[in-house]
């Protein structure tokens, strides 16, 4: 039997201000190790899940525990799979994905020396505006944006977040942008908006908001305004002349939802 120690009150002040704490039991007995909080072996940081996304490339961002996790194997509802391996020093990964439109899921296994250790999942709905099937998302499912200061401090260790964007300048060298790294794969389109390809983004993604969108107020700091028919055409003044002086107006024009038929890549 071990021997019972009876601890006064007052002698247990110095303990609860140390930087490491001792547990005792209920009964003053045995003393126990410090309490510990584990890392987590692996998880998916983006994208998030039962998120709506419109891009059909997506990238698959995860933090894994360096002294736990050796390769990292992932799996998308679309038969792709990567298998990654871990670098010295390195807790942060990304792999891009392709999707079609609908329902996926993304599952990634983490490994230490063969074994399987940690697995995690999410779930993605991939919106098409102009499809009836999938026009509107699944219940449980709804718009998030990652470029909040609390998942930007999650990625600042190793990316600019800043923006190194001048008003109406385009980079001679696109890849000098502080979004490119991470939006690269706004070059694999056929057609594309032409400040998209160029990585002038500010205009459109200017932080603000519209009549249809203001729930999303603070949400992230490259919103747009919905409707964005006013930002377009300030560009586009031609058109929509043109189009303004129309008798019969096409209907998402009237009501300046132009990223209704055009995917501009509007969500960040």
């Amino acid at each position: 039997m071990p021997k019972r120690v009876v601890v006064n009150f007052l002698m247990l002040l110095p303990l609860l201000w140390a930087s490491s704490i001792v547990v005792l039991s209920a009964d003053n007995s045995d003393e126990k190790e410090p309490l510990k909080v584990e890392r987590k072996s692996l998880s998916i940081v983006q994208p998030f899940d039962k998120g709506i996304y419109t891009e059909e490339y997506i990238s698959v961002t995860f933090e894994v525990d360096p002294e736990s996790v050796d390769m990292v194997k992932l799996f998308s509802s679309e038969n792709e799979r990567a298998i990654i391996r871990m670098e010295e020093d390195r807790d942060a990964y990304h792999y891009l994905f392709k999707f079609s439109f609908g329902e996926h899921s993304i599952r990634a296994e983490a490994y230490k020396n063969g074994k399987r250790v940690a697995t995690d999942r999410v779930k993605i709905f991939r919106k098409a505006f102009l499809s009836k099937y999938y026009k509107v998302a699944p219940p449980g499912y709804e718009l998030k944006f990652f470029h909040s200061k609390k998942m930007e401090q999650k990625c600042d260790m190793c990316h600019d977040m800043s923006i190194n964007e001048e008003e109406g300048v385009a980079f001679i060298d696109v890849s000098e942008s502080t979004c490119f790294d991470c939006h690269q794969s706004l070059l694999y389109k056929k057609f594309a908006h032409a400040p998209t390809v160029n990585f002038v983004c500010l205009p459109c993604h200017n932080g603000k908001t519209g009549v249809k969108n203001r729930k999303y107020r603070g949400k992230s700091k490259f919103l747009y305004p919905d409707p964005i028919g006013d930002t377009c055409f300030k560009c586009h003044k031609k058109n929509h002349k043109i189009w303004s002086s129309r008798k019969n107006m096409h209907d998402p024009v009237g009501a300046g939802k132009c990223n209704l038929c055009h995917n501009l890549t509007l969500q960040m």
